[in-house]
């Protein structure tokens, strides 16, 4: 029973990091350039009370089409102001992995070892989402994160044996 559960070593590596920062914007803002960058208004609470469900952030019910318009926690500027939002205002999801290790020896002779590894990457199989649509009133993606984030590995094992003289 030793020789098969016994003397197993393993090891983890733990990534955990914040979201990146991303700066929301409306619809249409290209007549609006007039003052500078296409930030909306924050009029209200834009936290969203359920992220994975509605969106990352709570937007806005209508096309926010006037300037001066108001459509749930965000309004439309008017000519020649800047939104109050600032750039990077809002953060993206974090990331978190856990890679780990799994080893063992098994004595062959005085002189030789063989040695068995297993390594996971992404052990738990944690899905890390990508950024979410900036824009607070673009209909059916407004807030709403639609894949993973750059590079996304699913969990993957790789396993090798090595030998020792």
């Amino acid at each position: 029973m030793d020789l098969l559960l016994g003397g197993w070593q393993t090891n983890g590596v733990l990534t955990l990091a914040t979201g990146l920062p991303f700066t929301p914007s409306y619809q249409a803002c290209n007549s609006d350039r007039d003052s500078g960058w296409c930030r909306p208004d924050v009029a209200g609470k834009w936290q969203a009370s359920n992220a994975s469900q509605f969106g990352w952030f709570t937007t806005a019910d209508t096309l926010l089409a006037a300037n001066g318009q108001v459509s749930g926690p965000w309004q439309r500027p008017q000519r020649g102001v800047q939104g109050n939002v600032g750039r990077n205002a809002l953060w993206g999801p974090h990331f978190g992995q856990l890679d780990m290790s799994f080893f063992k020896t098994f004595p062959v002779t005085e002189r030789l070892r063989i040695q068995f590894r297993a390594e996971a990457f992404n052990f738990t199989n944690h899905t890390n989402l990508g950024q979410p649509n900036g824009c607070v009133d673009c209909p059916g993606v407004n807030g709403r994160i639609f894949n993973a984030i750059g590079n996304y590995v699913p969990r993957q094992w790789q396993m090798a044996t090595r030998i020792e003289f």
